[in-house]
This record gives C-alpha cells, sequence and structure tokens, in this order.
C-alpha cells in the first residue's frame, strides 16, 4: 500500500516550490494584472452604467415634464378653439336670425305692396263692371254725378265688409 520515501517527499516538495516560484514569478503577476483590469473595467463600466440610468432618469423625467406641458397647451389650444366655434356659430346664428327677419319684413312689404294694387286693380275693375251694369240695366248713360254716388255707396259697403 502506501510507503513514506523521504527522498520522494524531498523532491516533490522542491519540484512544488520551483513550480511555484515559476508560477508566482511569471503566470500570476499577468492573471493578477488581467484580474485587475478587469475588476476596474467592471467598476467603470457600472460608474458609466449608473451615471447612464441617472442621465436616463433625467431625460425621461424631462419628457414626462415636457409631455405634460403639450397635453397642457393641446388642451388649451382645444378649448380656446372650442370658445371661438363656439363664438362663430353664435354670430352666424345671429347673423342669419337677422338676415330671414329682413328678408321676412321685405317679403311682408312686398306682399302688403302687391295686395294693395292688387285690390286697387279690382276695385278700379269692379267699378267699372258697376257702372257699366247699371248702364245696362237702366239704358242709358250715366251722369258723372250719379256714377260718383253708386261708386260712394259701393265703397262704403266694401269697406263695412272688409271691416267685419
Amino acid at each position: 500500500m502506501f510507503t513514506f520515501e523521504p527522498g520522494v517527499a524531498i523532491w516533490t516538495l522542491v519540484s512544488f516550490l520551483v513550480v511555484l516560484a515559476v508560477l508566482s514569478k511569471f503566470v500570476l503577476p499577468p492573471i493578477s494584472k488581467a484580474i485587475d483590469e478587469r475588476k476596474n473595467r467592471i467598476a467603470s463600466d457600472l460608474e458609466t452604467a449608473e451615471e447612464a440610468a441617472r442621465k436616463a432618469e433625467r431625460t425621461s423625467s424631462d419628457l414626462s415634464r415636457r409631455l405634460a406641458a403639450i397635453d397642457r397647451e393641446r388642451e388649451e389650444l382645444l378649448a380656446e378653439a372650442r370658445e371661438r366655434a363656439r363664438s362663430r356659430y353664435e354670430e352666424l346664428e345671429k347673423e342669419t336670425f337677422a338676415a330671414m327677419g329682413e328678408m321676412r319684413r321685405q317679403k311682408e312689404a312686398e306682399l302688403v305692396a302687391e295686395s294693395e294694387q292688387f285690390l286697387a286693380l279690382t276695385g278700379h275693375r269692379i267699378n267699372q263692371l258697376i257702372i257699366s251694369g247699371c248702364e245696362r240695366v237702366l239704358r242709358t248713360g250715366l251722369t258723372h254725378e250719379q256714377q260718383t254716388q253708386i261708386l260712394e255707396n259701393r265703397i262704403s259697403e266694401f269697406e263695412k265688409m272688409t271691416k267685419v
């Protein structure tokens, strides 16, 4: 099984120490240097990442404030546009009603004028027919005084009928 041999143990120890010395002299410094560099690079990257995160947070906060300001401005503009539209609608409505009222007054005046003209023409024609009818019934021409008397009677009758 296992037997202890002092010569082999010494040479093993010497070989181990030589390998350890070579490793510590030539291998460990570059590995240690690479590990330190990596550690420094990771620390630097963490700092850079933290700074970028803080900057992103500031930018996000700034953008949120700007968006809120834009939303407020948009709402103000929409409210102003609604108010202008309502005001313009009311103006147009007033103008339309005024124009309609004026047109109605004009049409009423035209209707009154046409009615008066119609009544005048109709009255004159009726008077001529009455005189012509009376002359035929009487088979004689009427004097101007008789015509005037008949027309005055006719006008007073017509006025009584229109007042009722």
